[in-house]
């Protein structure tokens, strides 16, 4: 085990202090010159906003409000200079560069006919090629033309075939992901390929706003050896914008239930290449939103018909702020980063997992955190086609836990009080202000080595170190023990080898790759009510395999099939328990499956004005030692209880009319059941039961239209409508209980609206939504229902340029 006061001598820190030492080396001159220019369309009107890029050198601007541009510090040769800009025709010019001197540039855009996603900002188009072109399942969903509409991810990413993302209730409330029929941990969740879950309490999914990410890439099965990562069914990573040109973005939107969510991101690119990034958001919502619930009589128990009640006690706040601050393009490094992480968020909670007939009136939890951070790229790392990619953060989290109210409230706000003596809360045995004190290290380091561009080694070790300590001065008075009294601890270590194949230039692409996991888990147990603590330890060591390929039929059609046998290694709070109402359980075995996935991807332009997508896939999946969290009397426990079937298909539909008019439509059908055949040796009146809780066919038809720039400021109006359907499926296991006594969650259907008016290629928007259009009933996991209609107004400003 790797102790805090060892940690220097671990092989972390000795990568850690390597690159240190890379701030300390001198960089020395080279010749250079300058390439500048305008960008504008055939008529000769300016296009701010437009993106110049020198493609071999992945360096890149983008041009002012007069459409002007210049790319400085370029080294002498020879270039392939390419500029794009959103709803015109990317172009590309060669030119010649000397020593001291400046190339003029000038492009002259047409209409565009192309698809969204090729047509985005500086980098991404060449990002987005390369994932759509892999052999990995994988899907990259841009996010730059949803960054005037009021969305966080999650609402992105369930839109998306094969996600459904169930929310407990409205702004911060917790949710649970699914993807195709992995939900929770089996998903691993990366910010810029670093976890989110050393990043702090509010950089959740749902607290996060489009306007300060890129794109979203989403593995569906095999996950990249680069991430590091012990998920057993897929990924999800949020990019973050990697243009190294100044810009500032702002933005504010107000809503129903006394919503506010602002965010702000910009870029300062100082001399000798010295970048500072900054970023921060800020949630606030009342939640106060209408819910139908039964109440019971406090004498006979009797229970009242269905009412709407407002809630009362769902406030939810959330802050983060971050900084880095490096290099870019030097001889030692590609970029060099150092960052800092401030987070916070106060959750009010009325409701436990499930509608209750007392409701909450006083119990919230607070947390925040701390979270240094340092970056280092580097390609070409002393020979050609070696690169190294390293992050490493320290994360310090305290998070705290209050139930402390005598009262028991009513859901009309009500309340009488305990009878005088009582220890319990309002949700909690006894009353409690537990917290917990966490500390974390994580660190990645991923090495690449391309040779005959048509082989590419691929390894990675990530490292993680996570410590909790608690402490609680009002149950303290009722019970001896606390838990996390003494430190737990848990430490993994992952290790990934991949090789990658290219034949016949590239239509034929084949990756291999092997995986190990390792794990050391200590519990401190007391013995009885003694005082006295042993050390309860897990060692656990798992290893993973597989292999995906995927062959280009022709230029339009591409097919993709991939194998992997994988492992889940269990977290901190499925072993150690929450020091309340959920038992530890050290000897938790680690998840495994077997996975397969097929999938077929066919892309074709019409005409110069029509553009056709068309996708379908198809998993199949054994997972076993499941997981899963069950009831132990009046508490809960992890236990690993269970196999299971996954058979899924999901396919979408894509239509383009020169990028003004685009239509989508997909859906998906996952059917997952028990897949136990035995229970202490006897039949499993379950097996082959459809898992509870669970949907197993949703879809989503989207259309957005969006007119030309019109007049001098070059205005614009876009409309977006979204729907949402989900199909009824049981709260319990299907084959329990009478035909009709079966509890369900009924079918659901949601539309959502907006229209967006931007001005000056984008530098002023205005966005006005409506979420739940026809005010349905929703619901999500055990029948929790969640908002009914909402609007909203979003406020955007973004200026690529705002110093000489």
């Amino acid at each position: 085990m790797l102790h805090p006061r060892k940690f220097n001598e671990s092989p972390v820190s000795k990568i850690l202090l390597i690159v240190l030492l890379f701030t300390s080396i001198l960089t020395h001159g080279q010749n250079t010159g300058t390439i500048s220019g305008q960008v504008s369309d055939q008529e000769g009107t300016a296009l701010p906003l437009a993106s110049v890029t020198v493609e071999s050198l992945n360096k890149g601007v983008v041009a002012d409000e007069n459409g002007a541009y210049s790319i400085t510090k370029v080294p002498t040769g020879t270039y392939r200079v390419t500029a794009v800009m959103i709803g015109y025709t990317k172009q590309t010019k060669d030119v010649t560069l000397g020593a001291g001197k400046t190339a003029k540039v000038n492009f002259a855009l047409n209409d565009d006919t192309h698809e969204l996603e090729e047509v985005t900002v500086t980098g991404d188009k060449s990002d987005v090629q390369k994932l759509r072109d892999q052999s990995l399942t994988v899907s990259s969903i841009d996010v730059v033309p949803m960054q005037n509409l009021n969305l966080d991810v999650n609402t992105v990413l369930n839109r998306s075939t094969g996600i459904r993302i169930r929310q407990q209730g409205g702004l911060g409330s917790d949710f649970s992901f699914s993807l195709n029929g992995f939900t929770g941990n089996q998903v691993r969740f990366f910010i810029d390929g670093i976890s989110a879950d050393f990043l702090g309490p509010a950089m959740r999914f749902n607290n996060i706003p489009v306007n300060i990410i890129e794109r979203i890439e989403v593995y569906k099965g095999v996950v990249p050896i680069n991430l590091g990562a012990d998920a057993l069914g897929g990924a999800v990573n949020i990019v973050t914008s990697d243009n190294a040109k100044d810009f500032l973005d702002v933005s504010y939107s107000y809503g129903s239930f006394n919503t506010h969510q602002a965010a702000a991101s910009s870029r300062v690119t100082l001399k000798n290449n010295f970048i500072v990034n900054a970023s921060a958001f800020y949630n606030y919502s009342d939640n106060n939103y209408p819910i139908n619930v039964q109440t019971a009589d406090p004498v006979s128990g009797k229970l009242s018909p269905v009412q709407p009640y407002k809630l009362f006690n769902e406030q939810y706040r959330s802050s983060s702020g971050w900084v880095e601050a490096g290099v870019v393009n030097k001889k030692w490094a590609d970029r060099f980063l150092v960052g800092l992480i401030a987070s916070e968020n106060k959750q009010n909670r009325q409701r436990g997992r499930a509608m209750v007939l007392n409701p909450a009136g006083e119990v919230y939890t607070t947390s925040e955190g701390y979270t240094p951070s340092i970056k280092y790229q580097k390609r070409d790392l002393g020979v050609k086609n070696l690169s190294l990619n390293f992050s490493g953060v320290y994360s310090s989290m305290q998070t705290m836990n209050v139930d402390t109210s005598s009262r028991i409230y009513s859901w009309d706000r009500s309340f009488t009080r305990r009878q005088f003596g009582s220890t319990a809360g309002e949700l909690n045995w006894y009353k409690t202000m537990f917290r917990f004190n966490d500390r974390a290290v994580f660190a990645t380091a991923t090495v690449e080595y391309t040779f005959a561009d048509k082989h590419t080694f691929t390894f990675n070790n990530t490292y993680s170190y996570f410590r909790r300590k608690g402490s609680d001065p009002v149950a303290s008075q009722y019970s001896e023990s606390i838990a996390f009294e003494e430190p737990n601890t848990l430490q993994k270590n992952f290790t990934g080898l991949s090789y990658r194949l290219g034949l016949f230039d590239n239509r034929w692409r084949t990756l291999v790759f092997v995986k190990l996991f390792n794990m050391t888990a200590n519990l401190q147990q007391e013995e009885g009510d003694t005082g006295i603590y042993t050390n309860v330890t897990n060692k656990k060591a798992e290893h993973g395999e597989g292999i995906a390929s995927s062959f280009f039929v022709t230029k339009e059609l591409q097919l993709k099939a991939s194998y992997e046998h994988t492992s889940r290694l269990p977290e901190n709070y499925e072993m150690f328990g929450d020091g309340l109402l959920q038992l530890p359980n050290i000897a938790l075995q680690p998840e495994k499956s077997h996975n397969m996935n097929f999938e077929i991807l066919y892309s074709k332009r019409l005409t110069d004005d029509h553009t056709l997508g068309v996708e379908g896939g198809f998993v199949y999946r054994l997972p076993e030692n499941i997981i899963r969290n069950v009831a132990v009397g009046v508490l809960s426990q992890y236990q690993n209880l269970a196999r299971a079937r996954v058979l899924g298909a999901e396919t979408s539909l894509r239509y383009s009319y020169r990028r003004r008019i685009n239509v989508e439509l997909n859906g998906t059908y996952q059917d997952i059941r028990n897949n136990n055949k035995e229970i202490n040796s006897y039949p499993d009146p379950l097996y082959l039961d459809r898992i509870p809780n669970t949907p197993y066919l949703f879809g989503n038809a989207m259309v957005g239209i969006l007119s030309p720039r019109k007049g001098e400021s070059q205005w614009q109006v876009g409309f977006n409508w979204a729907t949402m359907f989900v199909q009824s499926f049981y709260l319990q296991w299907p084959s329990q209980g009478s035909s009709g006594g079966k509890f369900d969650i009924p079918q659901q259907l949601s539309h959502d609206a907006s229209v967006t008016l931007s001005a000056l290629a984008g530098k002023y928007n205005l966005s006005f939504s409506c979420i739940n259009l026809a005010d349905a009933n929703l619901y999500d996991n055990y029948k929790v229902q969640k908002p009914g209609r909402s609007f909203n107004v979003k406020l955007r400003f973004y200026i690529s340029k705002f110093r000489d």
